[in-house]
């Protein structure tokens, strides 16, 4: 199972928000971020070759004169490459206009700053080219992992639950069918479609089980693309009051949760199943 720390969005964009030779690990905001390193050889390493790539960046800024039209160049460029949509604002809303010292990011509202150097046309074009590089380099266009899908599937399942879900049916939807690995024995279900799964499409269904216990179980179709292999584990993933599983099946991606601790996840998996041989 994939469960890289550097998969989780939340610490890409914590570790980009770190300016070299600043204290900003000791911002609350970057708690997690320090705490992810503390435990993670490789989340430390990618943290000193930003770091290294910022002071190349900003090296650039101050050295390189800026040619007539360079910022027109290099977004034009960029629209034609597949690495367009990885740097993060959209290329055609890039500011060209004179630039100004970078803004201090914060959490919640932070801007890329490797993005806004590249758009505001402030690089020579060796830099430019660094750039890019190292952006392909350092984290490739990755799916997400084990962990950051469970965690997904956690807040999703929360909202579901404050915004009161969506229009229910009784019946199983045969293009997404109900997982093999499910116990049946009082399983109450109903299924909805969803739209927004990671990008994807499929049913989320909302389960009752034995005593009670809430979960939802969602399907969806990723064409294979999401780290995630096998059947589901005797240990889920745990965040607070819920529990998280997800695997493949029937050529789909399975995630489940459970509002409840490990012993109310197990119940909502069939004992017969490979999960526990």
């Amino acid at each position: 199972m994939d469960k890289r720390p550097a998969d989780d969005p939340r610490i890409l964009e914590a570790l980009e928000a770190c300016r070299p030779g600043s204290d900003d690990l000791s911002d609350p905001a970057m708690e997690l971020l320090a705490a992810r390193m503390a435990g993670s050889p490789e989340l430390d390493g990618l943290y000193e070759r930003l770091q290294r790539l910022d002071k190349v960046l900003a090296d650039a800024y101050q050295d390189v004169p800026v040619p007539e039209g360079l910022a027109d160049r290099i977004l034009a460029r960029l629209r034609e490459s597949p690495m367009g949509e990885t740097l993060g604002t959209p290329l055609e809303e890039a500011p060209i206009d004179v630039p100004q010292p970078a803004p201090r990011l914060r959490a919640g509202g932070r801007l890329r700053r490797r993005t806004w150097m590249v758009g505001a046309g402030i690089l020579g074009g060796v830099a430019a080219a660094l750039l890019i590089a190292a952006l392909v380099g350092i984290h490739p266009q990755q799916q997400p992992g084990w962990e950051e899908v469970c965690n997904a599937a956690i807040e999703r399942f929360n909202q579901d639950l404050l915004a009161g879900g969506g229009k229910l049916a009784p019946a199983a939807q045969p293009d997404y069918p109900l997982s093999g690995f499910l116990s049946t024995q009082d399983l109450q279900v109903r299924w909805r479609p969803i739209r927004d799964f990671f990008q994807y499409e499929g049913v989320a269904y909302d389960l009752i089980g034995p005593g009670g216990v809430t979960a939802t179980l969602y399907v969806v179709d990723d064409d294979g693309k999401i780290s995630v292999e096998g059947a589901p584990p005797t240990d889920p993933y745990n965040s607070g009051d819920r529990s998280s599983a997800a695997w493949r099946e029937n050529g789909l991606l399975y995630v489940l949760v459970v509002a409840g601790q490990v012993k109310d996840y197990r119940r909502f998996i069939a004992p017969a199943s490979e999960a526990w041989t």
